[in-house]
């Protein structure tokens, strides 16, 4: 309900300021529309609007809704695991941020995120520092929580977990009452998963459940389902029958929903219940698969989690042995 009548809410100021002759307010809310699109998984629309509000921004001479767009661009194109398209727009908003504190503050960020995805913690880090600094001098909270969900996720992608979970809450600490519930939505994922690694299982089923109810109020589809999917781990984790069929729906909704990143953790997952239940030849051909998709995809940090599951199973070791 929350996403639907968010949608119409953007198309109908959209079109008082196309009526109006309000450029800046029809371009932030395309925007606005676009990342919508991308929370929601529909690749298509999402890319739509964000490139027509590109090519209208650079017509009228609007710098700072140019990066915020190329940055956008870049983060969907990091999401399809398209490298090429992601540095491209990235770069070029980076080029064009100049001394600007602001814009200089997104542009790191949106590189940092790709480096950080791609697996170099090093560069990512770089950038993202640079990017904190910036956004405190530009004053600008809500893209400081950005910033330091992003230094979380980076941390998380070092395996400094308890780091990146205590990143994690400070820009959920950040976030809180700005009215950015999608963002709030991500950052309890993001504790989830920290919590996961740290072996707390039910502080992170709260953190999922909590995170899955909000995505389902908003109408995030794409969100929803990816609470489902962890949710549906931990359940079958602990012995609940109906909890690897849930995992199994909700892998499958999510790459319907353009999220094949977040469909290949749900195959890991899966291969993981496996191997944990003595099912070696079930979860070596499901992370087998697996890998071979997260390495075509460029899905390095997630390929490296499947291959340490993968050196687990007796015949795996066997055979390289």
């Amino acid at each position: 309900m929350g996403d639907e009548s968010a949608e119409r809410d953007l198309q109908i100021a959209q079109d008082i300021a196309s009526d109006l002759g309000l450029s800046e307010l029809e371009l932030g809310s395309g925007l606005a529309l676009g990342r919508l699109y991308a929370a929601r998984g529909d690749v298509v629309l999402a890319r739509a609007h964000l490139e027509l509000g590109l090519n209208s921004a650079q017509a009228l001479g609007l710098p700072e809704l140019e990066v915020e767009l190329l940055e956008a661009l870049g983060e969907l194109a990091c999401d399809q695991g398209d490298w090429v398209e992601a540095d491209r727009a990235l770069t070029a908003a980076l080029r064009l941020a100049g001394d600007d504190a602001q814009l200089a503050a997104m542009s790191c960020l949106g590189l940092g995120d790709r480096y950080a995805r791609a697996g170099d913690t090093e560069r990512a880090m770089e950038l993202l520092l640079r990017a904190r600094a910036e956004a405190e001098r530009a004053g600008d909270r809500l893209l400081l929580g950005r910033v330091v969900n992003a230094l979380g996720l980076t941390t998380h992608a070092a395996e400094r977990y308890d780091e990146s979970l205590a990143l994690f809450r400070e820009a959920l600490a950040l976030r809180g009452g700005t009215g950015q519930r999608v963002s709030v939505i991500v950052n309890l994922y993001n504790i989830g998963e920290a919590l996961v690694r740290l072996g707390d299982a039910p502080r992170a089923w709260a953190a999922f459940n909590r995170a899955k109810e909000q995505a389902v109020e908003q109408g995030a589809h794409r969100l929803a389902a990816l609470g489902e999917l962890w949710l549906g781990y931990l359940a079958a984790a602990r012995g609940d029958e109906a909890g690897e069929a849930r995992l199994s729906d909700a892998t499958v909704a999510l790459s319907r929903l353009n999220d094949p990143q977040s469909a290949l953790t749900g195959r890991w997952l899966a291969g993981r219940l496996h191997r944990e239940r003595g099912d070696h030849p079930q979860a070596q051909a499901l992370l087998r698969a697996a890998l071979a998709d997260a390495e075509a995809l460029g899905a390095t940090l997630l390929a490296r989690d499947i291959q340490r599951e993968l050196a687990q199973l007796p015949a795996h070791n066997a055979k390289k042995s």
